[in-house]
């Protein structure tokens, strides 16, 4: 082989280099913002809709506060709690929950890999 088939070669590998990078970055970003988006929006519902129940509850009473809560008050709980809901409560958790019950955890007892880690890597 000589030196200038193995520039070429080189050169063209060169070539496809930043279509390469492109697409990589593209992937990893369209899989961050993805579960960004997927773990945010499966929050927003409920307290989205319980501040305009608090919205209206205050409109109708005309009040400041509503039984000793101001609306900054139960807004302020709603975002906490949503995020300590986020943090805390997890569907895997029922997994977990459910596998236990169900026995399916023994088998992994006599693995050398924790159960948490195949579970976690999920």
């Amino acid at each position: 082989m000589s030196l200038e088939t193995a520039s070429v070669g080189l050169r063209d590998e060169l070539r496809i280099l930043p279509h390469a990078v492109a697409y990589e970055l593209r992937k990893a970003v369209a899989f961050r913002l993805g579960f960004v988006l997927r773990e945010l929006l499966r929050g927003l519902p409920r307290p989205i809709v319980m501040a305009f129940v608090y919205l209206a509850m205050f409109r109708a009473s005309g009040s400041t506060d509503f039984n000793g809560y101001r609306f900054e008050d139960l807004i302020g709980y709603l975002v906490w709690s949503s995020v300590l809901h986020k943090c805390l409560i997890d569907e895997r958790t029922l997994d977990v929950a459910e596998q236990i019950f169900d026995g399916y955890v023994t088998k992994y007892m006599v693995m050398p890999v924790s159960f948490f880690t195949l579970a976690g890597a999920r």
